[in-house]
């Protein structure tokens, strides 16, 4: 009877040992991965406002961003605002919609007027690879560099018909419909914010 009870605390022990340690790996990894996680949101706002990382190592990707951009907070979004010497160059928003198989978000980065695109980036998509999953593509990305937007609507067009129109992507019409609506919407709420909020504080 002794063995059998000697036998039982011992897997117990074994198990509350394999338990800890199996705890312990996974709040390690979580930890990696929300780092890695920061890191990528790091080199993607870079990126958006035309700071270039592929050279850089993780500390100079960390350095970097801590220069230009700083997190603010407002109406519940948190967006960043983009300094350099003092000077405020622009301001990156959060966007996000509905793509044709799931959620395309990204940050876009306009100059501190509000009339001109420096930049865009996506974050997330989940659409077909090859097709839809090629808005993630360099060149699709890109091409939004230097857009003006001083117009009252439909900033953003793929109607290569007009001087503004962007080049599409073959095969993905949905998606790239998605993405025009939901940067045309977030440009829209993001013109506002700069009117409303940014323009009361200056004053």
């Amino acid at each position: 009877m002794m063995k059998k009870y000697k036998s039982l605390l011992f897997l117990v022990i074994l198990s509350l040992t394999f338990g800890s340690i199996l705890g312990l790996i996974h709040i390690s990894t979580e930890k990696q991965i929300a780092i890695n996680e920061h890191f990528e949101l790091q080199k993607s706002l870079l990126y958006a406002i035309n700071i270039q990382t592929e050279e850089l190592s993780k500390e100079e990707v960390y350095e970097t961003f801590n220069i230009y951009l700083k997190e603010e907070r407002l109406r519940g979004i948190r967006y960043y605002t983009y300094i350099d010497n003092n000077l405020l160059l622009g301001y990156c928003f959060p966007f996000s919609g509905q793509g044709l198989w799931g959620k395309v978000s990204g940050y876009i980065a306009v100059d501190a007027s509000g009339e001109e695109i420096i930049g865009l980036v996506f974050t997330e998509n989940e659409e077909t690879p090859g097709l839809g999953a090629r808005i993630d593509d360099l060149w699709f990305k890109e091409q939004f560099r230097g857009l003006d937007i001083s117009s009252n609507s439909n900033y953003v067009s793929f109607d290569i018909s007009n001087e503004s129109g962007l080049s599409t992507i073959s095969g993905a019409t949905l998606t790239v419909d998605s993405i025009k609506e939901t940067l045309n919407k977030t440009i829209d709420e993001l013109k506002l914010i700069l009117k409303e909020d940014f323009d009361e504080t200056s004053n």
